[in-house]
């Protein structure tokens, strides 16, 4: 024994979670493209494509919200 609890030693590197978080995030990628151009596709008068054409009037004001007291 050297002293150290059993989660204070080093851990062994495992190379093949390092691939599957690159995979999981290649799909998450892929689905985003996808609904984007599905969307993109969309009828100017659905729901979708009206957020994404949304145009925001102009900047939020800095601070807290004034909730009228």
């Amino acid at each position: 024994m050297d002293g150290r609890c059993h989660a204070c030693r080093p851990q062994p590197q495992r190379e093949d979670l390092k691939f599957a978080i690159a995979h999981i995030l290649d799909k998450l990628r892929e689905s985003r493209l996808k609904w984007h151009s599905h969307v993109l596709r969309a009828e100017e008068d659905t729901i979708c494509k009206a957020g994404v054409v949304l145009e925001v009037p102009r900047k939020r004001p800095k601070g807290w919200p004034n909730n009228g007291g």
